[in-house]
């Protein structure tokens, strides 16, 4: 039985430049943007290997149209320490 999966490599790409960016209180990075896309993506990757939904991380990557070594990168963001996963998740980064 083949598995659907329902995201896509979106997680990993900028906003477009010609869109005007939302307006917030404080600043945030864009590279602390794209590093919580990513954790939320590898959180988001590991609960459906867990639930079944995907085989593993090879499976996982030709789905995606990444490389493995890029799919093992996003995924190494789970082995960041705690309190700087909460910080990229919660603040948006602040970096």
């Amino acid at each position: 039985m083949t598995a659907t999966v329902e995201f896509t490599a979106a997680f990993l790409v900028a906003p477009r430049k010609g869109r005007a960016p939302k307006q917030s209180s404080k600043p945030v990075s864009v590279h602390a943007d794209r590093k919580a896309r990513r954790l939320a993506l590898a959180y988001l990757i590991e609960s459906k290997i867990a639930s079944g939904e995907l085989r593993d991380y090879a499976h996982t990557a030709a789905l995606l149209g990444l490389t493995r070594a890029r799919l093992t990168q996003v995924m190494d963001m789970l082995l960041l320490p705690i309190a700087e996963q909460e910080r990229l998740l919660t603040a948006g980064g602040d970096s």
